[in-house]
C-alpha cells in the first residue's frame, strides 16, 4: 500500500524506512529545468514527495496556502497531498530548478509525520545528489527503482535535507520551561544510571542531532559533556558528606573505573576526591568553630553595658 504521506518524515523515520526490505521507490522525474523569465507553474496538489531546488535565479510560490521565496540554493521539501503553486520571481534573470518528485512504497507499516513542507535556505550541498538523480532518470525514464539502485542516492537526499532542516530551526532556538522540566527530572533521578544523550532526546521526542544542537543552545555545553559534569558535581558533594571509603562510593553509585573517575574528578575541581573531602571537612569544622565562638563571647556592646549595670 501507498504511504499515506500528507506531512514530512522526521529524518530518523525516513533513513529507517528506506532500509526496510519491501520499500520500493518510485521516481515522477528528476529534472534540471530552465524557466522562461513570465513562467508560471500550474496551481495542484503534489501527488509525490515534490524537492525543488532552485540553482539560478529566484522562484515565488504558495505551498499548502503560505507564501514562499526561493532564491539560488534555496530547497523546498513539499509533502505528497499537498497543494502549491511556483513561477518565475520578477527581475530574476535566467532561472533554473531541479525538481525531484517521488513515492515512496511500503507494506503494511505507516509512519508519523512533522511539517507539510520544510524550507532550506543556501542549501548547495544538495546539488551534487540532484544532479545525480537527475541523471539516474535519464538513464531509465519513468521504471520503478528498488532500493539496492538507489537507496543510498536516496538516503544521501534526505539525510543531508534533514540535517540542513534541523540546524537552521535549531540555530535560534531553546528548550521552553516545560522541556527544561522534563529534563531535570530525568537527570536527576537517573544521573547514576549513566543516562546518555540519546536517553534525553527520546524523552522529548527529538532526533539525537536536532536534541544535541537546541540542547547546547540552552545549556552553553554538549549533551555529553553535561552530563559529565553533572555528574561529577553530583558525586563530589555526596562523597564529602559520606564515610564510604573511595572503592564502597564508587561502587554505589556504579563507577567501575576507579582510575578514570579520579582522573576526571581532578580535572574537574583541581584535587582528589579525597582531598576534596578532606578540604570540604576542614572548611566545615573552621566555619563551626568560628560560630561557637562567636556565640560564647556574645557582642562587646552586651559586655560593656554589663558591666556598668
Amino acid at each position: 500500500m501507498p504511504l499515506a504521506s500528507e506531512r514530512i518524515v522526521s529524518e530518523r523515520e525516513w533513513l529507517a524506512a528506506l532500509q526496510e526490505p519491501d520499500a520500493v521507490l518510485e521516481f515522477h522525474h528528476a529534472h534540471a529545468v530552465p524557466q522562461p523569465r513570465q513562467w508560471v507553474g500550474a496551481d495542484d496538489v503534489v501527488s509525490a514527495q515534490l524537492v525543488y531546488f532552485v540553482e539560478t535565479g529566484a522562484v515565488s510560490g504558495r505551498v499548502d496556502g503560505v507564501d514562499v521565496q526561493l532564491d539560488a540554493g534555496d530547497v523546498v521539501w513539499v509533502a505528497r497531498g499537498r497543494r502549491c503553486q511556483f513561477w518565475t520571481a520578477t527581475g530574476s534573470g535566467v532561472t533554473r530548478t531541479r525538481r525531484v518528485r517521488f513515492v515512496l512504497w511500503r507494506e503494511f507499516r505507516s509512519l508519523s509525520f512533522c511539517e507539510s513542507f520544510v524550507l532550506c535556505r543556501r542549501a548547495w550541498s544538495l546539488l551534487p545528489v540532484l544532479r545525480l538523480l537527475n541523471e539516474a532518470h535519464r538513464a531509465v525514464p519513468g521504471r520503478r527503482f528498488t532500493l539496492d539502485e538507489l537507496r543510498g542516492l536516496t538516503a544521501a537526499l534526505g539525510a543531508r535535507f534533514f540535517d540542513l532542516a534541523a540546524g537552521g530551526a535549531a540555530a535560534a532556538r531553546t528548550f521552553d520551561d516545560a522541556r527544561r522540566r522534563v529534563l531535570a527530572c530525568v537527570i536527576q533521578d537517573r544521573l547514576f544510571e549513566r543516562v546518555t544523550p540519546a536517553d534525553l532526546a527520546r524523552e522529548l521526542n527529538l532526533t539525537l542531532d536536532y536534541f544535541s544542537r537546541v540542547f547546547k543552545n540552552t545549556y552553553g555545553l554538549a549533551p555529553r559533556s553535561y552530563l559529565k559534569r553533572e555528574r561529577l558535581h553530583q558525586a563530589a558533594a555526596i562523597f564529602a558528606e559520606s564515610t564510604l571509603s573511595l572503592k564502597e562510593f564508587c561502587r554505589a553509585i556504579r563507577e567501575h573505573d576507579i582510575s578514570k573517575f579520579c582522573r576526571q574528578f581532578k580535572q574537574q575541581f583541581g584535587c582528589t576526591p579525597s582531598q576534596y573531602r578532606g578540604r570540604r571537612r576542614a572548611t566545615g569544622k573552621s566555619e563551626s568553630r568560628s560560630v561557637g565562638k562567636s556565640k560564647s563571647r556574645g557582642p562587646r556592646g552586651g559586655r560593656a553595658s554589663g558591666r556598668a549595670g
